[in-house]
């Protein structure tokens, strides 16, 4: 068993079937980790598995192809064993990657929330489309949040809450790759507007939105960001997946 650096063109395919089948446990984020990462290939004298290698999130895909799914013990075994990195990323939803994670004793602890909207919401706000006339008003209260968060407001969908000149709320959607019905929310108050409901009103005007375009809605916050889960939940969403952060130990 060995592995090289995956060079086909078919890897997206590959992967929407695979967290297709364990029921998504994907948002943006964890998204990007995995394809914008350096992919390899598992192989003997056929390709068995590919996985991705993150610069900072290290592992953070293992797939099985389905015809090799009863050697996955071995090909993990394998991956885990690699010097190409100390940290891993994964999915709850991925049940076989998280059973052989406490197989091989290795910690673990919750990084990040998943959430999806299950019921149909509206909002009391009446948000506006960004337009490329309103990008730079909107960097200058917003830049830090949108350059963190890597959106394109030239390629992504956006919104804004204003009143008369003072920038309330913006949020963003941005779509899936390996779900193509699916898009990740992003969201920010105005400091001087917190804590009076907008974060949750224009979560529910972006799930609105994506509803009546026939999408679904994803978001994440991390573990710690207490504001950001009530926020969600106040918002209608449920949380639908957990991410998990591992390190190997020596």
């Amino acid at each position: 068993m060995n592995h090289r650096a995956y060079r086909e063109e078919d890897i997206l395919s590959i992967y929407k079937a695979y967290y297709k089948q364990i029921n998504g446990g994907i948002d943006g984020y964890y998204e990007r980790t995995i394809l914008d990462a350096q992919i390899y290939e598992v192989h003997t004298h056929v390709t068995l598995a590919l996985f991705s290698v993150h610069p900072i999130r290290g592992l953070t895909s293992l797939v099985v192809l389905p015809e090799h799914i009863i050697t996955y013990e071995n090909i993990f075994s394998y991956v885990i064993g690699l010097p190409l990195f100390t940290s891993i990323l994964f999915s709850g939803q991925d049940q076989r990657f998280l059973s052989h994670i406490q197989k091989a004793n290795i910690p673990y602890e919750i990084q990040a929330y998943n959430f999806a909207a299950k019921q149909h919401t509206e909002s009391s706000l009446l948000m506006t489309l960004v337009q490329n006339t309103d990008i730079d008003r909107i960097e200058r209260e917003f830049g830090e949040f949108i350059r963190y968060n890597g959106i394109s407001l030239e390629s992504n969908t956006a919104f804004y809450y204003a009143k008369g000149d003072t920038l309330i709320s913006f949020g963003a959607l941005e779509p899936l790759r390996l779900n193509d019905k699916r898009f990740c929310m992003s969201m920010v108050v105005n400091e001087s507007f917190r804590r009076r409901g907008y974060g949750s009103e224009t979560i529910k005007f972006l799930v609105s939105y994506l509803e009546s375009q026939g999408q679904e809605a994803n978001a994440r916050c991390y573990v710690h960001n207490e504001a950001s889960r009530k926020t969600l939940i106040r918002s209608g969403l449920v949380i639908t997946n957990v991410l998990y952060k591992a390190k190997k130990t020596e």
